[in-house]
């Protein structure tokens, strides 16, 4: 929820000190794996998602903004890959 109000920020302002920050704390996350975060970068490519629905459906739209906002693959397919577990 967190990221939310950054990428709201990021929307109204369009300074980039807010998607950089966003950018930063995703990859600091998916660094270090934390448990109970099930959209990580690691586990959105490689691993199946688990635990409560709602979380999980929150955590798909960081990879879903950062992928669009800055282009990179990984975080794209990240989220895609998510949401492909999610469908099944």
């Amino acid at each position: 929820m967190f990221i939310d109000v950054l990428e709201r920020l990021f929307d109204v302002t369009g300074d980039r000190k807010y998607h950089d920050f966003t950018l930063w704390f995703y990859k600091e996350r998916s660094r270090r794996g934390q448990v109970g975060y099930q959209c990580y970068l690691p586990r959105s490519i490689r691993k199946g998602l688990f635990g409560h629905g709602v979380p999980t459906y929150e955590n798909i739209r960081v990879p879903l903004w950062l992928g669009c906002e800055t282009g990179r693959r990984d975080l794209h397919w990240a989220a895609q890959n998510a949401l492909i577990k999610i469908g099944r």
